[in-house]
């Protein structure tokens, strides 16, 4: 697999604004048939790979309008958000659903959309899982994927399942991203905070941009973010950080 750097679109984050540019179509606002209920997407329009977001724990799509329209400006890329069942303008409150079940709505839908070829993944906190379940679905179809502050099931121990008083349901979404990890020949960046939202587990990389137990040419080094959602999603830095990340592994069609 090759990778390209568009050094054009890096150096452009240092003069472009990060907004919307007049001209740029209306995102698509729309409900898709995901089998027996729909999924929320916001699709901005563009050429090339598309970039599916995936959202942390209990939070919807809306938790990406702050950089969206940046990253779809700046690479050109169809960026594609969505809300998972149950959560914002998605159906499907109530449903007993496993996360491999809320996967399989999400091909479906994203099937329906007329999205059936390569796809670059990024996800937030939760959003992890989800990414790491599809991309192990999707071996040759997923050629790179940001993570940015996202769970690992090797953090999930048995002592802090307890210790967080874990449902039966996140035990068994762990589990099944244990059952189904991330393919080794796809480019991930992780991007790890200095601090985890639980004060007394520090990261043992904290002020790394850095992918654990993978091999080096998959591991990235830098500045660490910061921790909070809101500042994951607004801080113009993290925008920066993030745009560089998916113009740097973005590989051309």
């Amino acid at each position: 697999m090759k990778i390209f750097s568009h050094v054009l679109g890096v150096c452009a984050l240092v003069v472009v604004p990060l907004t919307i540019a007049v001209g740029q179509t209306k995102p698509l606002d729309t409900l898709i048939a995901a089998g027996d209920y729909r999924l929320h997407f916001t699709i901005i329009s563009g050429k090339g790979m598309p970039i599916l977001f995936e959202a942390g724990g209990g939070d919807s799509g809306k938790v990406w309008n702050g950089i969206a329209p940046a990253i779809a400006e700046i690479t050109g890329a169809t960026v594609i958000t969505y809300d998972r069942a149950g959560l914002g303008k998605s159906e499907g409150y109530g449903k007993e659903l496993t996360v491999e079940d809320e996967i399989r709505g999400l091909e479906t839908a994203l099937n329906n959309l007329g999205y059936q070829r390569k796809m670059m993944l990024v996800s937030h906190s939760l959003g992890g899982f989800y990414n790491t379940i599809y991309a192990s679905r999707h071996p040759r179809d997923v050629p790179a994927v940001v993570f940015i502050d996202v769970n690992l099931p090797c953090f999930f121990t048995e002592q802090q399942f307890t210790k967080m008083n874990a449902s039966q349901n996140f035990r068994n979404t762990v589990e099944a991203v244990r059952k189904n990890p991330m393919p080794a020949d796809i480019y991930v960046t992780d991007i790890v905070s200095e601090k985890t939202l639980l004060k007394e587990h520090p990261m043992p990389t904290a002020g790394k941009l850095v992918t654990p137990n993978l091999p080096p040419r998959r591991r990235s080094t830098g500045k660490a973010l910061r921790p909070m959602k809101q500042d994951i999603m607004s801080f113009s830095r993290t925008r920066s950080s993030l745009l560089m990340r998916l113009l740097l592994f973005m590989p051309t069609e």
